[in-house]
């Protein structure tokens, strides 16, 4: 909580932590922080052998309409090549970088990041960056930009010349997974805003961020925001949940988040029973707090704090947990 004392003694106006564990620590709520629960779409290699291997686990429908986007693209003359960030040329960041203008440009946006950033980051990390370039007749045709982190491959930008059916998911999406599959990297993060990827294989993840606005009425006009966003998450999950990409009874075809807030946020008067199937939960609350729970309780006290953090192991299907006043929820796995 440093950053957060550092920005109230200096009058700064917010403070934000775009990327939070999951679930976050019941201590950032408590220390004043407004939590967002946000929704991505995250790949998983499950240790398959190829591309193919991994187009097996899905269901007819999905397979074959990747199998004939690739395949279109391969009639039409459109190859692809991964470049490490260690082997790439000028010429490549270059073309690169006029495909990521051209993106902001068709929707009518200005590009944020300038030419010199990317030069910058080829200089000072190639080893955690990798191109993928797509060509035709010798051409360049796309480009996209994806960030190696030690255990994820990281989707970023891209940017084409020229509109063709399907080519945005392979460089996108499938190249990524291929080179994840090939150097056996744990997962790809393709990010937010994606029914389509949803149909590609990259299943939602709960990600939270953390904030905290100075002004009063700015702070609190946020957190009813973020109180409302939060059930509209809720109902876009169970959305999603209707349109797996995985064959019936894979394990990947349930679709859902685990994890995460209920509607209501703490210090929000709510009166809920929870049935939750799974191993185990935590509930923070006020330390005066009357709970009812079961089956066995664990308290860990946080005083210093004003709040109570009970941990319940072991949770059958049947169990249920409620509570008053300041009741928060985290399923744990």
């Amino acid at each position: 909580f440093v950053a957060l004392d550092l920005a109230r003694r200096t009058e700064v106006r917010s403070l934000h932590c775009l990327r939070v564990l999951s679930p976050p620590p019941p201590l950032l709520e408590a220390a004043g922080l407004m939590l967002r629960r946000t929704v991505q779409f995250h790949w998983h290699n499950e240790g398959f052998a190829d591309f193919d291997a991994f187009l097996a686990r899905m269901n007819h429908d999905k397979r074959k309409k990747i199998r004939q986007e690739r395949r279109r693209l391969r009639e039409a003359g459109v190859q692809f090549r991964r470049i490490p960030g260690t082997q790439a040329e000028a010429a490549d960041w270059r073309f690169f970088y006029e495909c990521y203008q051209r993106t902001y440009r068709s929707h009518f946006s200005t590009p944020y990041l300038n030419f010199a950033f990317f030069q910058a980051i080829a200089r000072a990390m190639p080893e955690r960056l990798l191109l993928v370039l797509a060509w035709r007749d010798g051409q360049r045709l796309a480009a996209a930009l994806d960030v190696l982190g030690d255990d994820a491959l990281y989707g970023r930008y891209w940017g084409t010349l020229e509109y063709l059916p399907g080519l945005h998911f392979e460089a996108c999406y499938y190249q990524a997974i291929e080179h994840c599959i090939e150097q056996r990297i744990a997962r790809f993060e393709g990010g937010a805003q994606g029914e389509h990827k949803l149909a590609r294989g990259l299943l939602p993840v709960a990600t939270f961020s953390a904030h905290w606005l100075a002004h009063p009425q700015f702070a609190q006009a946020v957190a009813d925001f973020l109180r409302r966003e939060g059930r509209g998450i809720d109902n876009y999950v169970d959305e999603l949940a209707e349109h797996t990409p995985f064959k019936a009874g894979d394990p990947a075809a349930a679709v859902g988040i685990r994890s995460g807030w209920p509607s209501e946020t703490p210090l929000q008067a709510a009166e809920q029973g929870i049935d939750i199937p799974g191993a185990g939960i935590v509930v923070v609350l006020p330390l005066d707090t009357q709970i009812e729970i079961s089956p066995h309780v664990e308290r860990s006290a946080h005083a210093d704090h004003g709040f109570d953090a009970v941990v319940v192991h072991r949770l059958d299907r049947s169990d249920q947990v409620s509570a008053g006043l300041g009741l928060r929820v985290e399923v744990i796995h």
